[in-house]
């Protein structure tokens, strides 16, 4: 009976580590080999709403190359959803 109660502390800890490493994941895009930190890079509705831009200046200052192209990723994945960068770029 000991040992199950042991085991059951061990299996307790190994979940406990797992749903942290878990958690630290989360936060993180995996693409291209490279890791994105999430809110370091967000949706051009997201970047929009942050500083109080409509999407269409946002989508403009890509195209025009206001943000630089290091600054965008386009996540084939994800419908081809395209992050930016979360820093002011005017």
């Amino acid at each position: 009976m000991e040992l199950l109660v042991e085991e059951k502390i061990d299996i307790q800890a190994i979940l406990q580590r797992s749903d942290a490493v878990i958690a630290q994941a989360e936060k993180f895009l995996h693409l291209d080999g490279k890791d994105y930190m999430l809110g370091e890079w967000v949706t051009i509705k997201r970047y929009a709403d942050m500083f109080n831009l409509d999407m269409h200046v946002v989508t403009n200052w890509i195209k025009r190359g206001v943000i630089s192209p290091e600054n965008v990723k386009e996540v084939e994945d994800l419908n081809g959803i395209r992050l930016v960068r979360a820093i002011a770029y005017k």
